[in-house]
């Protein structure tokens, strides 16, 4: 599949209920950009974007947090 330019993501990043998102939005993104809008006080999951292969071998890559 081909990626594409922006991904709109409606609520904080959780892996279970309505709002919920694979990891892989984080751990292999197939866009360019994730738009996030988030009520304030809605954060997301701790451990959300978690891979279990690069936690493995050692190689886990926080994601960016930044707003910017």
């Amino acid at each position: 599949m081909k990626p594409f330019e922006v991904l709109i993501k409606m609520g904080p990043l959780r892996s279970k209920g309505w709002g919920s998102a694979p990891d892989a939005i984080v751990s292999a993104p197939r866009f360019g950009t994730l738009v996030q809008i988030v009520w304030a006080g809605c954060a997301d999951e701790d451990d959300f974007g978690y891979d279990p292969v690069a936690a493995r071998v050692g190689n886990v890559v926080a994601p960016s947090l930044d707003q910017g």
